[in-house]
């Protein structure tokens, strides 16, 4: 039988273990929710992300359930026992494991209502320890699943030519969702695991990656009918200038001048920075031009204690108070120097110079990731969040009658009479039964609207980004996003700052050049 909204009524169907419980559950109780647990247009990769399922079934008391190793073929409480739900269509409505059943027994029936979690987040449960070198997010996302989850369809996984290279990625006693989402969380793609146990992974600039779209007018094959809760344009949440800060790496070695702390009397010198062993690995301190004999504090053996001390250093360095500490004093005018490296943490800035003269203003916004390096793949995550929120979010509730659609997917609707035409990011679906199979899908939809789609894909293939622990001096990075010439540019500015004088002493001289603890022109 056929219906206007583009579904055939049949009737619902519930299996646990295999099993079809149908029967047993009460179709009004079934409550389904599929959340990206992403903010619309965070630009994150949804660490949270999770699909839930509860319903009554009156399979009998808690002390009857038996677990999903033993084989059940008849219906029955299995504990981590599979569930998938099917509407009267024969699409798969849901589908995950058993995974919490409460007693909710009245007083003339008994129920027991079963808790479920998806298949992504069984994930979860898998432990891995694993390295990869010198490969890329395809290359792991499948070895990993191919390993550590046979059970999921990779059939999905894109095969294109761009893609994301890591030099060196560890794992170490983590679960494989974790493991996933560390690469997701870089690349800014969206990923899950649908009802029918196969891996989806969806780049941002896809046009559309759900099944079906949604239209006023529709067809009822590539298009289905739905109806407009609420629309909301959110200026609030413009951004046109994006701030990320990733990871540290060594700096090139650093040279510091401390002759102006020396004035016969100071033995304890303050450094700039936390330091760490310049290229040569050692960290370097001359007076009047001579190297002296480095010593660690704390340290209790010789080579780590001062002269006066009883042992053989010069100085003592003290990596995380910032100090040297000297044997001697170094006289007045003593020229003293100290060469090392300290942690340089990659800052970057990605902006949309046509948005910022629309607002008139920058409106900024911010990521951070601390695993990642290299400066194209720190864009690639900025214009992630850049390219949605350069005029603001738009926000939309909408409903429909047709299964298929998970959080995460990208969907097109249009609506000729409010003017809504684009692509939007499924941040969640919530399902509620109708009876007799038929299920409402109520979606919040957050904008994801790319205009240029296909060039942002040919700067991507031009500009492959790669993640390598190198050593190199990143400071500043400066993206504009110049859509009049469809361009991106971006350049390199370094900003060398010299360092302030700083005079320490125990007691104050009045000579002009008196500081005192925790004070500092550095």
């Amino acid at each position: 039988m056929s219906d206007p909204r583009g579904i055939t009524r049949g009737g619902l169907r519930v299996t646990l273990a295999g099993v079809d419980i149908t029967d047993y559950v009460q179709e009004e109780s079934i409550s389904i929710s599929d959340t990206l647990a992403q903010g619309a247009g965070s630009g994150s990769g949804g660490r949270s992300r999770s699909s839930t399922c509860s319903f009554l079934t009156t399979l009998g008391p808690l002390s009857t359930a038996v677990g999903s190793g033993t084989r059940a073929d008849y219906p029955a409480l299995v504990r981590n026992g599979e569930v998938v739900i099917f509407d009267s269509n024969g699409d798969r409505v849901y589908g995950g494991y058993a995974v919490k059943f409460s007693d909710q027994t009245d007083r003339t029936t008994i129920y027991t209502k079963i808790e479920c979690h998806d298949y992504w987040q069984a994930l979860d449960r898998v432990l891995i320890t694993e390295v990869f070198t010198g490969v890329t997010d395809l290359e792991i996302i499948t070895a990993l699943l191919k390993k550590h989850a046979p059970w999921v369809d990779r059939s999905l996984i894109p095969t294109r030519k761009t893609a994301f290279f890591f030099s060196l990625r560890r794992y170490r006693n983590e679960t494989l969702l974790k493991a996933l989402q560390s690469i997701i969380d870089i690349t800014g793609y969206t990923a899950w695991i649908d009802n029918n146990k196969r891996f989806h992974y969806v780049a941002p600039t896809e046009n559309s990656s759900a099944p079906f779209g949604l239209s006023n007018t529709p067809n009822f094959r590539t298009t289905m009918q739905f109806g407009v809760d609420s629309y909301e344009q959110d200026d609030t949440a413009a951004i046109n200038r994006v701030y990320f800060h990733g990871g540290k790496r060594p700096s090139e070695d650093f040279e510091q001048d401390l002759s102006t702390q020396a004035n016969g009397r100071n033995d304890t010198f303050v450094l700039a920075y936390y330091p760490r062993i310049a290229s040569d690995g050692k960290i370097h301190v001359y007076v009047n031009g001579t190297e002296l004999q480095l010593g660690y504090s704390p340290g209790a053996e010789d080579q780590n204690k001062l002269i006066r001390e009883g042992g053989t250093a010069e100085v003592l360095v003290n990596p995380d108070a910032l100090t040297l500490t000297f044997n001697t004093p170094p006289a007045a005018g003593s020229t003293v120097s100290c060469v090392y490296r300290y942690q340089l943490p990659l800052v970057l800035v990605v902006t949309d110079e046509k948005s910022r003269r629309y607002y008139g203003q920058y409106l900024d916004g911010s990521l951070s990731n601390d695993t990642v390096f290299d400066p194209q793949i720190a864009i690639q995550r900025a214009r992630v969040l850049l390219y949605e929120q350069a005029y603001g979010l738009v926000s939309l509730k909408v409903r429909c009658w047709r299964a298929g659609l998970r959080a995460g997917q990208i969907i097109r609707v249009d609506h000729s009479i409010r003017g809504i035409h684009g692509s939007f990011l499924i941040q969640s679906v919530d399902t509620k039964p109708l009876g007799g199979g038929v299920f409402e899908y109520t979606l919040q939809l957050g904008s994801w609207n790319w205009d240029l789609a296909d060039v942002v894909m040919m700067l991507m293939a031009r500009t492959q980004p790669t993640d390598e622990a190198t050593e190199e001096e990143e400071t500043l990075v400066v993206a504009q996003e110049a859509y009049e010439e469809l361009g991106v540019q971006f350049s390199l500015s370094y900003s060398a700052q010299v360092s302030g004088h700083y005079y320490a002493t125990d007691v104050a001289l009045h000579d002009g050049g008196d500081a005192y603890a925790g004070f500092s022109s550095i």
